[in-house]
């Protein structure tokens, strides 16, 4: 259990749309059904002016304009917006929020960037998941939606009560109103905290209610290549691409398997049809890299991480890969400038720190 996990790592882009001050309540209204729709819990409209937030409206304020006997024809969205919320960064952890909120209560968590930029609503789903993760959860409490319960599943499997846990994720099930979509977005929140075998027993339900749903075979594949488990892997890919052949996340993770089993020239087939269907991109190209490198090809590695990096100047793993490269082939000094290059782009970015203070101490790097 991360007990630094920041704000961002939890799934605040799902359950909010940005609105203008001046838009009319009937645009509000048809947002709020459109979310409702997308997320199955409700949500928010956040309410802009010059790219701020400055109110949120709910359901609530809608339902209270209607008893109040007012015209939604003659208002705007900042006639009923509620005011009653905090902002907070979205890098704070949240074992610094959570004592804000507790103290404050909100109405609502913005959650901004270094520009003051709205990134997410921390809602109170998201409050419910942020005291699972620090090991903080009120047990006597009903769940009352679909995320709740799944919510509540993940804070009893963090303290042990695994039969106890199983038992809310099917309750969350059969609160969600697409059973399919409720077994994926189960899986999805599964997999953030690291339970893979758990994430693919919801897809394999997910995929017993539509076994031609290529995009969760191809996530199933994923998430056994977390666990390790090559063969159920590309099984679950190759079952993706029988349904989809141009199933772009299957080919590259397919040809990503079988290049770390050294099967270079299968790899190579699976980017090139990935190429072929999606285009040349930062990525395939950083993949035929490392596919090239593993097989010592250097030149042709080199070649392939040169061509992502002109496609993406701040392509941080290119840049660390394509020095890594050209230390093997004896070229030190190009090498640093790759790791230089790095902390220009991010001066956090710790191998590449830590392979430039290993160089200025030693005279060498240590790559194994």
């Amino acid at each position: 259990m991360d007990k630094e996990t920041e704000i961002n790592e939890l799934d605040i882009k799902d359950e909010f749309l940005l609105a203008e001050s001046t838009d009319g309540l009937d645009k509000i209204s048809r947002m709020l059904q459109e979310l409702d729709m997308q997320s199955g819990d409700g949500g928010a409209i956040l309410i802009t002016q010059n790219n701020e937030v400055i109110g949120f409206v709910t359901d609530n304020e809608i339902v209270d304009l209607v008893a109040e006997g007012k015209d939604p024809a003659e208002l705007h969205a900042s006639d009923i917006m509620n005011t009653d919320y905090v902002e907070v960064l979205e890098y704070e952890t949240l074992r610094d929020i959570i004592p804000i909120i507790k103290k404050q209560f909100p109405n609502a968590i913005v959650v901004i960037n270094d520009d003051r930029q709205c990134v997410g609503l921390f809602s109170k789903n998201d409050y419910e998941e942020a005291l699972a993760r620090v090991g903080v959860y009120d047990e006597s409490r009903t769940p009352k939606t679909s995320k709740e319960w799944q919510t509540r599943g993940i804070a009893l499997s963090n303290i042990g009560k695994k039969i106890d846990a199983l038992k809310s994720f099917e309750r969350s099930i059969r609160s969600a109103r697409d059973k399919k979509k409720g077994w994926k977005d189960l899986a999805a929140r599964l997999e953030k905290i690291n339970s893979y075998k758990e994430a693919i027993m919801c897809l394999d339900k997910s995929v017993s209610i539509n076994p031609d749903d290529d995009k969760a075979l191809a996530k199933r594949g994923e998430l056994y290549s977390k666990e390790q488990t090559k063969n159920l892997a590309i099984h679950s890919y190759r079952l993706a691409l029988s349904i989809n052949p141009e199933n772009v996340t299957a080919l590259m993770n397919m040809g990503q398997e079988q290049s770390n089993a050294g099967e270079i020239e299968e790899a190579m087939k699976c980017f090139e049809k990935a190429g072929a269907i999606k285009g040349e991109n930062p990525e395939l190209w950083f993949r035929k890299g490392s596919a090239f490198e593993k097989a010592k090809k250097y030149d042709e590695a080199l070649n392939c991480y040169d061509n992502a990096i002109k496609m993406n100047g701040a392509y941080e793993e290119a840049w660390f890969s394509k020095g890594v490269t050209l230390d093997r082939q004896g070229k030190d000094k190009e090498a640093l400038n790759c790791f230089e290059e790095i902390l220009k782009i991010n001066p956090n970015n710790r191998n590449a720190k830590n392979a430039v203070d290993t160089f200025m101490q030693t005279g060498a790097f240590q790559f194994s």
